[in-house]
């Protein structure tokens, strides 16, 4: 069993992930196995705040609503921490049609509304989840990733 410290800077998702109502994330491939630790944490600013407003669609580039700096050269602590244990990990490999799965079955984007929805997309479409991983982890072009879920 490792270890694994993860942060969380999709805004829709942090609430839900939080309160345990959101129990999945994909990442780009790490090597993540069943029954490893992951302590998922969230940013809080130099100035002491903890809300953060968008500068791009998908909510990945930040700025702190209070000093206006943004996020990575604002940041100096976590904000919260949240310890969970994985129960499960589907590897799969990402394209610009879709995702082809470790078993060799193939989804297109538009088939993956679930698969968005479980991962707090907003909208919960599997289009947006497309464009949420390219512009997060470039996850076109045959990138491994890791879905990821957790108890």
């Amino acid at each position: 069993m490792k270890k694994h410290v993860k942060p969380f800077t999709y805004l829709p998702k942090i609430e839900a992930v939080k309160e345990g109502k959101i129990t999945q994330t994909i990442r780009p491939e790490k090597g993540i196995s069943e029954g490893d630790s992951i302590l998922f944490h969230g940013y809080r600013c130099k100035c002491g705040a903890e809300d953060w407003e968008p500068l791009d669609d998908f909510y990945m580039k930040l700025r702190c609503k209070a000093c206006g700096k943004r996020m990575g050269y604002a940041t100096r602590k976590w904000s919260w921490r949240k310890r969970v244990t994985v129960i499960e990990v589907v590897k799969a490999t990402a394209y610009n049609w879709g995702l082809e799965f470790q078993d060799g079955s193939k989804k297109l984007w538009r088939e993956l509304d679930d698969l968005a929805k479980k991962d707090g997309i907003d909208p919960p479409k599997g289009e947006m989840l497309a464009e949420v991983l390219k512009s997060v982890y470039d996850l076109y072009r045959g990138k491994k990733i890791e879905i990821i879920r957790w108890k």
